[in-house]
């Protein structure tokens, strides 16, 4: 599409390297930043949006990572952002651009490889028949003493599941494993409104949160 552009990441160390790629062309820039500072101002605003409130970290992170492309982003109003390691789970749609959050001016996608796209076309329709939803499963919470629930995500979930017409919603207890793995074959869109946690060292063992002790990852397979 001519309006959109990709903004890829990748840390490696201290450095932080930041591809753009538009139908005109690629560019790549390097910068020094130190692994820690990026991965705790990462998780600070994580923590931060729980609360309604992206805070300083945001202003932070944009200067770094949004910045430098304020003149392309000026021109294309579409971004798919492809980010690794501790940027993974960042969302960029929350950052600030002139005074306001990139994903109330601009359409923002995630792809975990830029390749994809030589696979599938940007805005191909989805293959596949119905919508799948889960939004604040109810969490053992003496499993997980460092979560909150997310009415904020049922809610989602449930404005979700309405526009898409889905006969899959499940929210709070129904969030389960067991239920879900059962309706995700074949779905062409699973919209997952929930806490996930990231392992760098296996990331087959990342996971979604779920109902009781339950979490879905891509290491069972069935």
């Amino acid at each position: 599409l001519p309006n959109a552009c990709v903004l890829a990441y990748h840390v490696i160390g201290r450095d932080l390297m930041r591809w753009v790629v538009t139908p005109d062309g690629v560019d790549a820039a390097h910068f020094r930043f130190s692994r820690h500072i990026l991965e705790g101002q990462a998780n600070r605003l994580l923590r931060a949006c729980a609360d309604g409130n992206p805070g300083v970290e945001a202003g932070e992170l944009a200067d770094v990572l949004l910045n430098p492309f304020d003149d392309l982003l000026e021109t294309h109003r579409r971004v798919v952002v492809v980010s690794t390691g501790p940027l993974a789970a960042l969302p960029f749609h929350a950052l600030p651009r002139r005074g306001k959050p990139l994903g109330t001016t601009h359409v923002v996608s995630y792809l975990p490889a830029a390749s994809l796209l030589m696979q599938t076309p940007l805005d191909d329709p989805l293959s596949g028949y119905g919508t799948v939803v889960v939004g604040d499963p109810a969490f053992d919470s003496a499993s997980h003493p460092n979560l909150r629930r997310l009415p904020g995500a049922a809610l989602e979930a449930a404005v979700v599941g309405r526009l898409h017409r889905a006969r899959h919603v499940m929210i709070d207890t129904a969030a389960t494993e067991e239920r879900l793995r059962e309706t995700l074959r074949g779905r062409a869109i699973v919209h997952l409104a929930a806490h996930g946690y990231i392992d760098e060292i296996a990331p087959n063992t990342s996971a979604i949160v779920l109902a009781g002790n339950d979490h879905l990852t891509v290491a069972r397979k069935h």
